[in-house]
């Protein structure tokens, strides 16, 4: 079961964990993967978000054979690396943070722990954001990064070279100077665009469907046997939680950025199939209510 962007909803995070349980216990499911955004509500009067990771944390997510997978977003890796997140004047880190005080360590741990993508056996990319133009060796080499940079992302290892004195301190302390230090470095500057870039809105439907196929590339060129070919994200609000990016990518949109509730989706996706095209991939779309 896949779904995406519950950006601090309460109320459909625990539907679709009933939902969830309900069916594994029946055998019909067995992971429940979330797309990243689980944070910061868009109405901070309703926003749940500590709740939600606290449940998740208490759930074992992403620990060792866990039924639970978590990937991250672009709203976790703010917190991450300390760079303020704005919409207008609004900071969304701000609220989060001082909410966490106290309790950051145990809240950028599961952060960290969250994997950028998975894949399927079938053959599916699985994450937050979508593609971007440094989902490509050559680019990521240009920029001066290790060509694996985004496949082995070490959250600590940049912030030390940034700020040496947040050694001991990295979970526990928060400093918008640090996030503003890291993005004028080579390894902020790729993370931002890779997690904050506006798909097709961006870069155009021309562009980034080369960009979908540079993405799905460099997740699978370590493995030549198999294949590699259709991408599932969330990120990017679809008023009726479903919409195809060209020939390869399927958005999903299961809480924030729909326009009603009858109109969220989630994935049941067979992670044994081989799904052809985005044609098959619809058919195990369904509703979250």
């Amino acid at each position: 079961m896949v779904v995406s962007d519950i950006h601090g909803n309460e109320y459909d995070f625990n539907h679709i964990l009933k939902r969830f349980f309900k069916l594994k216990e029946k055998g019909e499911v067995d992971l429940l993967v979330f797309l990243g955004d689980l944070i910061h509500s868009f109405n901070p009067s309703k926003d749940a978000s500590l709740a939600i990771l606290d449940r998740l944390i208490e759930l074992g997510a992403n620990e060792d054979r866990s039924a639970i997978i978590c990937l991250v977003g672009n709203h976790e890796l703010v917190h991450i690396l300390q760079i303020p997140l704005r919409k207008g004047r609004w900071e969304f880190n701000k609220g989060l943070e001082w909410k966490m005080a106290g309790k950051r360590e145990k809240y950028i741990s599961f952060f960290q722990n969250m994997p950028i993508a998975i894949r399927t056996g079938g053959g599916v990319l699985i994450n937050h954001t979508g593609a971007a133009r440094y989902y490509n060796k050559e680019q990521l080499q240009f920029m001066g990064l290790h060509e694996d940079f985004l496949k082995e992302i070490d959250y600590n290892n940049i912030i030390e070279k940034v700020r040496p004195d947040f050694t001991n301190g990295i979970h526990n302390r928060y400093d918008v100077e640090l996030g503003y230090d890291i993005m004028e470095r080579p390894q902020g500057q790729v993370l931002w665009e890779t997690f904050m870039n506006g798909n097709e809105h961006q870069y155009g439907i021309d562009e980034y469907h080369k960009y979908i196929i540079d993405t799905l590339h460099y997740f699978n060129d370590n493995r030549p046997g198999e294949k590699l070919d259709l991408l599932v994200s969330g990120h990017i609000g679809v008023p009726d939680g479903v919409e195809r990016i060209g020939e390869k990518q399927l958005r999903i949109c299961s809480s924030a950025g729909c326009s009603l509730d009858l109109e969220k989706k989630l994935l049941m996706l067979d992670a044994a199939k081989i799904y052809t095209n985005l044609d098959a991939l619809c058919s195990d779309v369904r509703e979250v209510y």
